[in-house]
């Protein structure tokens, strides 16, 4: 009778211990499948950037082959910068007077800005530096702290 208990408490032993191997199995299981759950749209996300930026390599290596010839540099020096080889001369023709072509892209066919419409470069208070200097030191450093006030 003595072994009959041993083998039912063993066996009970047993089967706690299998099902205790069960759930842990299971409990870790699920950590895995919840971490893999969450992490799939970064995934998908970093799949699409990573495609985004391929897509954008291609496009670079792509000007970059079309930009490695000589006569290609040339071409895009001289639309773009103006530029020309030693020994030849840049001409541009200038627009019918009064009339400005905004397609050159030269910022020296842009107008010229008047005076009276400024920024406002100049501080609060200073409006010439002769008044300025007349006064001394005192109405220079009174105007300076007005200004940073």
């Amino acid at each position: 009778m003595a072994s009959a208990v041993s083998d039912k408490t063993l066996w009970q032993r047993a089967l706690v211990a299998g099902f205790a191997l069960l759930v842990a199995a299971l409990l870790a299981d699920q950590i895995v499948v919840n971490h893999v759950w969450a992490t799939t749209p970064q995934i998908a996300q970093t799949q699409a950037e990573i495609a985004h930026l391929n897509a954008q390599r291609e496009a670079i290596l792509s000007q970059a082959s079309a930009l490695s010839s000589r006569q290609q540099a040339l071409i895009l020096a001289r639309e773009n910068y103006q530029l020309v080889l030693p020994g030849q001369r840049l001409v541009q023709i200038l627009p019918a007077q009064g009339s400005v072509s905004q397609t050159t892209g030269d910022p020296g066919f842009d107008p010229i800005a008047s005076p009276t419409n400024g920024t406002g470069y100049l501080p609060k208070g200073s409006h010439s530096s002769a008044s300025s200097t007349s006064h001394g030191f005192w109405a220079r450093l009174s105007q300076t702290l007005q200004f940073w006030r």
